[in-house]
């Protein structure tokens, strides 16, 4: 297709991550706001604009470790450690499925069982062992920084 083909998929890819960086700092934002109303995480994180009602420093967190991360970090870094956050999500979410069907008074029932979610995190931890050392030093420096931000959490009830 030439130039205009080059053009075009250039022009999708644009407003593909245009819209994934949108979506990634209105989710990464609003998970930093819940888990601060929760109290895991500081209280700084739930503060809300008094005429816009949005939680304003969570936003600028947010969007101040994207800007970092864009400007001084690699594509390569960030594929690293977005793949090995999520799959590291993806795991616990599997796990937490076997633990609820396991305690709960109504159980938490999924198509084939629990056969299903213990594969799938058989699956995770697979895959897990199969990453590089570089794959999980990121992720770990990701994990991490989160972790700090946790332990200076109040504890309390919300």
């Amino acid at each position: 297709m030439g130039p205009w083909g080059a053009l075009l998929i250039t022009t999708g890819a644009v407003i593909s991550m245009t819209g994934n960086n949108l979506g990634g700092s209105l989710t990464g934002s609003r998970m930093l706001f819940a888990l601060s109303e929760q109290r895991d995480l500081p209280a700084v994180f739930s503060k809300v604009h008094p005429s816009w009602h949005t939680p304003v420093f969570a936003i600028v967190f947010t969007s101040l470790v994207t800007w970092a991360l864009a400007l001084f970090s690699s594509f390569a870094t960030l594929a690293l450690a977005s793949g090995v956050a999520r799959l590291l999500v993806y795991a616990g979410t599997c796990a937490s499925v076997l633990a609820l069907r396991r305690v709960s008074r109504a159980p938490f029932t999924i198509a084939g069982g629990p056969i299903v979610p213990a594969l799938a995190l058989a699956l995770s931890v697979a895959i897990l062992y199969g990453t590089t050392t570089a794959q999980l030093r990121v992720g770990l420096m990701f994990m991490a920084a989160g972790a700090v931000l946790f332990f200076i959490a109040p504890r309390g009830k919300a």
